[in-house]
């Protein structure tokens, strides 16, 4: 699983016993309906930032024309992006959902980062269209996870997972 890759990264960084802090960034929430809120999870030994839909609407685009939904979901990236902006420098990997809408934003946001500590975690609605855009913004070196579309479930267990001890 990715989870232990950047288990086995961050320990390499760090020292053998440290555990990595991992982002996860959505315009969604993760799970549906809500299980992770916005901000820090933690257990004994292990974090995870969410940065999630503010108001945790499940999806987050809403409904709409493709242009509507399209400028709501670059909106809600762009706010879940600044709750995980101040805390970028402490992540050691972050996660990003990229939906059929708004997800420009998204990978331009994930761009600040290089491509060694971004993965991104795609639906296969305009699967080539998503990839063609990660190419565009330099991060053709980052990982990928296919999901359901919405990504609430995939992001939930890679949450759950990361944070579960013994794994």
């Amino acid at each position: 699983m990715i989870v232990s890759m950047v288990y086995a990264k961050g320990a390499a960084k760090k020292g053998k016993e440290a555990m990595p802090k991992i982002g996860v960034l959505t315009y969604n929430t993760v799970g549906s309906p809500q299980a992770y809120g916005n901000g820090w999870h933690r257990n004994e030994d292990r974090e995870v930032f969410v940065a999630s839909h503010p108001r945790g609407q499940v999806w987050g685009a809403g409904s709409g024309t493709l242009h509507e939904t399209a400028r709501i979901a670059a909106g809600v990236v762009q706010q879940a992006f600044e709750q995980i902006e101040s805390n970028l420098d402490e992540l050691d990997h972050l996660y990003v959902y990229v939906g059929d809408r708004g997800s420009e934003g998204a990978v331009a946001l994930a761009a600040r980062l290089p491509a060694s500590k971004v993965t991104f975690v795609f639906c296969d609605c305009n699967l080539g269209s998503k990839r063609a855009t990660v190419r565009a913004q330099g991060l053709s070196g980052s990982e990928e996870i296919l999901c359901e579309c919405g990504g609430h479930r995939t992001l939930e267990r890679l949450v759950r997972q990361y944070l579960q001890p013994g794994q």
